[in-house]
């Protein structure tokens, strides 16, 4: 699967939701999440990422392994570790 559509609705995204699914490569960031969990997307083909306005919390290593470099969200950096 090289792409995921998350339904408008969603606040949360689980830990390890999308881990290790190494042909992902897209997914979208509907405008409700809140909350992306521990190695959400670790191991996946990520480069970029658009989070939302409404983001509050990235865990750990939620974007870990990923090419994803750099996002910004709420007026503050995140780094993937």
């Amino acid at each position: 699967m090289k792409e995921v559509v998350l339904p408008d609705s969603i606040e949360v995204i689980d830990d390890h939701a999308f881990s290790y699914m190494e042909s992902l490569e897209t997914v979208n960031m509907p405008k409700s999440l809140k909350v992306i969990g521990t190695g959400a997307f670790y191991g996946t083909k990520l480069d970029s990422v658009v989070l939302p306005e409404s983001i509050e919390k990235v865990s750990d290593d939620a974007f870990g392994k990923t090419n994803v470099t750099f996002n910004s969200y709420n007026g503050r950096d995140y780094l993937p570790i």
